[in-house]
């Protein structure tokens, strides 16, 4: 099964993983969460494509800590990953 990966913006500093844990997770299967607290943001991956656009319609401009969530769905990779032998290897 194919996961949906959310970004989300403008996290309150105080935000941490099992904050956005729980809070995905009303609305679905939280798969991971990856936070780069500095730079207020992070990554939800949904356990389906119907759970995120759940969690997009209920969460973004969501009240959190004193800021107003961004969150919307990331476009899954259109090209294969490369195995070497590129312009930067």
């Amino acid at each position: 099964m194919q996961h949906t990966r959310l970004y989300v913006g403008d996290l309150p500093s105080t935000a941490g993983e099992q904050d956005l844990t729980d809070l995905f997770g009303q609305v679905g299967q939280v798969v991971e969460v990856s936070l780069f607290p500095n730079a207020r943001y992070g990554f939800v991956d949904m356990g389906a494509a119907h759970e995120a656009q759940s969690a997009v319609r209920k969460f973004d401009g969501y009240s959190l800590g004193g800021s107003k969530l961004l969150v919307h769905t990331v476009p899954p990779r259109s090209f294969p990953r490369s195995s070497g032998g590129g312009f930067f290897s």
